[in-house]
């Protein structure tokens, strides 16, 4: 059976389970224990990736211990600014986790929401898989997307990171 454990002063909106050497989120969202949402994407992106490290650190994780992303963006146009967050909060961390982005509908104050598994010892093991960009050809897909959609279309398993 797994624990639950949250960020004092954020609201239970953003839960976390753990079981055994397995962590879990779901819809971590940009709240700040003191001042609700942050008013623009780039604060709201950040304070969001800020939650999740410290999630990270209440479970007893290191933040290369995170297997998997998921970014949920109300617009593909918030991506570019939560990989751009990403990389602020988590500078130098290595191996960088699998990432996914999606359009989702969010309740309307959000802009970026997130969620991520992390395992107990990851940052030994050697990545299996990368990201992948269903639509290879959106407006917030990275540079050499395309290439790597074709290489899992062709069963090749390329090295993309967030």
């Amino acid at each position: 059976m797994g624990s639950m454990q949250d960020i004092a002063g954020v609201p239970a909106r953003d839960p976390t389970v753990r079981c055994g050497d397995w962590l879990f989120t779901s819809r971590v969202h940009g709240i700040h224990p003191e001042d609700d949402v942050p008013g623009d994407a780039e604060a709201e992106a950040s304070q969001n990736f800020e939650n999740l490290a410290a999630l990270l650190v209440i479970n007893g994780f290191a933040p290369s211990e995170m297997v998997q992303i998921t970014i949920f963006g109300s617009d593909d146009s918030y991506f570019e600014i939560a990989r751009q967050a990403y990389q602020r909060v988590f500078s130098g961390v290595n191996p960088r986790p699998a990432a996914v982005c999606l359009v989702s509908p969010l309740a309307p104050k959000f802009k970026i929401s997130a969620e991520m598994i992390a395992v107990k010892g990851a940052a030994n093991m050697p990545p299996a898989f990368a990201e992948i960009y269903i639509d290879a050809g959106a407006s917030a897909a990275p540079a050499g997307a395309a290439a790597a959609s074709a290489a899992v279309k062709a069963g090749r398993s390329p090295r993309r990171t967030f």
